[in-house]
């Protein structure tokens, strides 16, 4: 059996930040390092969502609260 990606839905908001960190990396000079980093992020949600990044703490109903820096950026 071949692996299989999850499906990873972005929210407005989710975006709507993302946007913002990419243009205040520009304004600092690191476009390509945020670009770069947002790639390696969703490559990291899409094939391990589960295990991505840090545990913070368990959640109540599903999985676990987790945080991942990868500079520029974290999620």
């Amino acid at each position: 059996m071949t692996p299989r990606p999850f499906a990873v839905h972005h929210s407005a908001r989710a975006l709507e930040l993302l946007a913002a960190a990419i243009q205040a990396a520009t304004a600092a000079g690191r476009r390509a390092d945020a670009i770069r980093a947002a790639r390696v992020i969703e490559r990291g949600l899409l094939w391990y969502a589960d295990g991505f990044g840090e545990s913070r703490r368990p959640l109540r109903v599903l999985g676990e609260l987790r945080c991942a820096t990868i500079l520029p950026l974290t999620v």
